[in-house]
């Protein structure tokens, strides 16, 4: 099985027909369609009925169709996650954070965060004031002007 083939079938599913993939992946229609038959056989499994006028998703192509995304998905992940060490990012931090920021203000700026870093996995502690002070001196913290 080959990201290449995932991605050819995704396409033609998503856009309703091979064509219109292969233009969507700048492949020809011929290499595409190749794939998406070349995954047919490591699948064992027709994943288009193509005895009508148009290609159409067999019940098999619609049953492995979620998961051929998801392996897409995990595979883009995997590589989103090995630029982001390459660029040693951190793949895990822990905020601690006062009663003193706003819930709205302390929600966008999570978002942002995820948005920019999606695969970092982000603790977030809401410790009291005097259990602040400890976390900054063990230095599991950092006080906000570092």
């Amino acid at each position: 099985m080959n990201l290449d083939h995932l991605l050819a079938f995704v396409e033609a599913a998503r856009s309703g027909n091979i064509s219109a993939a292969a233009r969507r992946l700048g492949k020809s229609q011929s290499a595409t369609s190749t794939a998406i038959a070349n995954l047919e056989v490591d699948l064992g499994v027709a994943l288009f009925d193509r005895s009508g006028h148009k290609a159409r998703l067999s019940s098999a192509g619609e049953e492995l169709l979620g998961h051929a995304e998801i392996v897409l998905k995990v595979a883009e992940n995997l590589d989103y996650k090995a630029v982001s060490l390459r660029k040693g990012e951190e793949g895990h931090i822990t905020i601690a954070v006062d009663d003193s920021p706003s819930r709205s203000a302390l929600v966008a700026l999570l978002i942002d965060f995820a948005a920019a870093f999606p695969l970092v996995n982000v603790d977030l502690l809401r410790p009291s004031p005097a259990d602040i002070v400890r976390l900054v001196a063990d230095e599991a913290a950092l006080p906000p002007d570092r």
